[in-house]
């Protein structure tokens, strides 16, 4: 199944990610309602886009007292809004930080990847985010460090 992919270091923090998210899903640009979020990381000085991860055992569903957080058979999280109450615990549990509340609707933000051609990807002009296959995604990262390495730049630099 095909993952959205982060590599940071491409990401100029342009937001046009959290703009074109928002508007797929809410017909607004509120970087508020959108299920990506860019962070400054002020440390490495890069911005770091955030999104569901689309975790085998995803704690958020396991969690939700609701059952309102379901898991597809293509590992997308699935919110039914009807049984969703907006309790919050699934942006709690979440270890990477990447569920949050829409606030107008008090329902959680989570990625779905627009059905399988996610908006984010689309509007992202360096290439930052990508749609491919997980195992595509390590190939071409081991890549580009055999390359760093050869040309003795130290990959933790």
């Amino acid at each position: 199944m095909d993952r959205i992919t982060v590599t940071p270091d491409r990401c100029t923090g342009c937001r046009a990610c959290e703009m074109a998210c928002s508007f797929h899903h809410t017909d607004s640009f509120s970087p508020e309602r959108s299920r990506i979020r860019v962070t400054k990381d002020e440390f490495r000085g890069i911005d770091v886009p955030t999104l569901c991860r689309q975790c085998v055992r995803p704690p958020c569903v396991k969690w939700c007292p609701a059952d309102a957080l379901r898991q597809s058979p293509t590992g997308i999280v699935e919110v039914d809004a009807d049984r969703c109450y907006g309790c919050g615990i699934c942006v709690e549990v979440c270890p990477y930080h990447a569920v949050n509340m829409d606030r107008l609707r008090g329902l959680p933000l989570i990625c779905n990847t627009c059905g399988g051609n996610p908006a984010c990807v689309g509007r992202c002009a360096t290439q930052a985010l990508r749609f491919e296959h997980p195992e595509r995604a390590q190939a071409r990262r081991r890549q580009l460090l055999s390359v760093m390495r050869a040309k003795g730049v130290d990959d933790d630099e």
